[in-house]
């Protein structure tokens, strides 16, 4: 099992694996990669297993359909990250998951950002998106007329520079205000400066909003925007 006979781990389909009483039975954890379907791993006196999750440099759970919190990783987690974290939409904040009521974004932001924080030169989050479930009771349709902004319910994270926050926005570039996690930079630099820019130009539509406006709120911009 370790790695002479590779297709004894290659069980796509497998959701629960228990490995008991087997001391003398050596693989690595890396092997995992052979479950996609994985949702519950259970060892039990396995002294021969080899690998620690705390460890990895690179760990990319996206096809798996392992569940948690992401507000449940504490900054002692995962320490050694050097490349990037993928986890599923079926962990709560994982990439791409679906937010069943926009109150609930900001904690799970705020835990995104304690794994970032702390390795905020590298790019672990890169290219993160969540979204309001269309099954959410704070989602509502567009608006009729097709020259109107869509709706802002998707959110990613910014970095101005070093300083980084997160927003809504929708999927043609229209923002919301900036969430900023950082405190204001005390010193401004040029490149700051055209970072922070770049970022506020996509701000008009929404401008004062730091959250998808509601049903009432977004048809009255629009109401109003029609008549400009």
């Amino acid at each position: 099992m370790n790695g002479r006979y590779p297709t004894l781990f290659n069980f796509p389909l497998l959701e629960k694996l228990r490995i008991s009483l087997c001391c003398n039975f050596k693989w690595e954890l890396e092997m995992l990669s052979g479950f996609p379907s994985l949702r519950e791993l259970d060892v039990e006196c396995n002294r021969s297993l080899r690998g620690n999750i705390g460890s990895l440099k690179l760990l990319d759970l996206q096809r798996t359909a392992v569940t948690g919190d992401i507000r449940e990783i504490t900054e002692n987690d995962f320490l050694h990250l050097e490349e990037y974290i993928v986890l599923p939409m079926t962990v709560i904040g994982g990439w791409g998951y679906q937010f069943q009521r926009i109150s609930e974004v900001p904690s799970v932001m705020n835990a995104v950002y304690l794994c970032m924080r702390r390795n905020r030169d590298r790019e672990l989050f890169s290219d993160w998106r969540w979204y309001l479930s269309l099954e959410s009771p704070d989602w509502y349709d567009g608006y009729h007329d097709l020259n109107c902004p869509d709706h802002p319910f998707t959110v990613d994270f910014v970095r101005a520079r070093s300083r980084l926050g997160w927003r809504w926005r929708n999927e043609e570039g229209d923002s919301c205000e900036i969430n900023w996690l950082d405190p204001e930079l005390d010193r401004i630099f040029d490149a700051d400066t055209r970072s922070l820019q770049r970022i506020q130009e996509e701000i008009g539509f929404y401008k004062g909003h730091y959250h998808p406006p509601t049903a009432e709120e977004y048809n009255r911009l629009c109401d109003e925007n029609s008549e400009d």
